[in-house]
């Protein structure tokens, strides 16, 4: 049976060529079990490229030490960590998709973009 795909909406983001990724479900999933992994808290990630705060699973109700920012535009990476310990990891869903060198360094500008943001953010409470 072959899948369903709609046209690219307009305004769509520059990475929309490395979409094959199985579904935006799928991705998120992978990215919530890997901060349950990782950290040790159980979340529900919003998609949507800014930075959000959440409970570290180890402090009091409340304490939102830990963060995450996921974006799902053309190849989902996203990156997470905790301000009282200063741990941070990165993640993205590469192993649903090869990419050439080129696409590569896309993706690495992307990520090297968002984790500027999260060292302004970081440094302007």
């Amino acid at each position: 049976m072959k899948k369903r795909t709609s046209a690219p909406a307009q305004g769509a983001s520059k990475f929309d060529e490395f979409s094959d990724f199985s579904t935006s479900g799928d991705v998120i999933r992978d990215f919530a079990e890997a901060i349950a992994r990782d950290i040790g808290a159980i979340i529900d990630p919003i998609p949507d490229g800014e930075i959000k705060r959440f409970d570290c699973p180890e402090g009091r109700p409340g304490n939102q030490a830990c963060w995450y920012v996921l974006h799902l535009d053309g190849c989902p990476a996203g990156a997470y960590g905790s301000w009282r310990t200063g741990i941070r990891y990165t993640w993205r869903a590469d192993g649903r998709l090869k990419l050439d060198r080129q696409k590569n360094a896309k993706i690495t500008a992307c990520i090297e973009a968002a984790k500027y943001q999260l060292e302004l953010k970081e440094a302007n409470p």
